[in-house]
């Protein structure tokens, strides 16, 4: 059996606002690789802006993302952003 360390992504605190609206506020979660997660909602929510604060295409407003209990200093090459269309992106 092979040994597989455990990658554990902490949001802590995260806030996001596009000018005065308010997209995310307060958001706490863990995620680790041992588990799929699925994130769904109405259009609008929120969703695709979390990845993008992960990913660092958005700049973190608040919080902090921690990776393996280390502060996460975005964008990395341990966490990627992969969208659902590709003409979101202009190259």
């Amino acid at each position: 059996m092979s040994s597989q360390q455990e990658n554990i992504l902490r949001l802590e605190n995260i806030s996001f606002s596009y000018g005065d609206r308010v997209i995310l506020r307060g958001l706490d979660f863990n995620f680790n690789n041992s588990r799929p997660y699925l994130l769904t909602g109405e259009s609008g929510i929120g969703k695709s802006t979390l990845f993008k604060v992960i990913a660092g295409i958005l700049n973190l407003q608040d919080g902090k993302i921690l990776l393996n209990n280390k502060l996460y200093s975005q964008p990395s090459r341990e966490i990627f952003y992969l969208p659902h269309e590709q003409d979101l992106f202009g190259w």
